[in-house]
């Protein structure tokens, strides 16, 4: 597998802004409902001192996804903005204190790459939606038929309301048979 990697010594001090394209491989993105396509496009703007290396990024990915009302295939595109802190230090033991929840971690001045695969991968992941929709305005599949209903409609005859209420619409109706139109 191929990791996404920033190489430090090609990063002069101070602030710059790259731009990488990487396989969609190198994530090792698998969802049931979604297939990602190659190109991963990252863009970052690295701030790189002698203190540290702070990364404020975004990383987008073309998807299809299977709408979750009408079931249709539809093109989309995964993104996610990610940022990231490293702190250098001399001490080996100093890098075990990562605390990756809220994106700081430590590195030492000796590293020569920061392996960026996991918080890209993460961050695409948790952008995307629980349910994906083709259109806000879905109409779906019919209930009875399974037309998409966003194609056209279908013929079955609709009954407005649910089945349950039906003995409640029953006494309704009954109730106000019986009154006088003046009450």
């Amino acid at each position: 597998m191929n990791r996404i990697l920033l190489k430090l010594k090609d990063i002069p001090s101070g602030t710059s802004v790259l731009s990488l394209s990487e396989d969609v491989e190198s994530l090792e993105l698998q969802r049931d409902e979604y297939v990602f396509y190659s190109p991963v496009k990252i863009d970052l703007e690295v701030d790189k001192s002698e203190q540290g290396i702070m990364i404020a990024g975004r990383a987008t990915v073309p998807t299809q996804v299977e709408c979750a009302r009408c079931l249709s295939l539809f093109a989309d595109e995964a993104g996610a903005d990610f940022h990231l802190r490293y702190i250098r230090t001399r001490k080996e033991a100093d890098t075990e204190q990562d605390s990756p929840d809220d994106g700081l971690y430590y590195i030492r001045y000796d590293e020569s790459e920061i392996d960026l695969t996991d918080e890209i991968r993460q961050a695409l992941v948790v952008s995307l939606p629980i349910r994906a929709l083709c259109d806000p305005g879905c109409k779906g599949l019919c209930s009875l038929c399974g037309a998409n209903l966003n194609e056209g409609g279908c013929s079955c005859s609709r009954r407005e309301g649910h089945p349950a209420w039906s003995a409640l619409e029953k006494l309704r109706d009954g109730r106000d048979a019986g009154r006088p139109s003046g009450e």
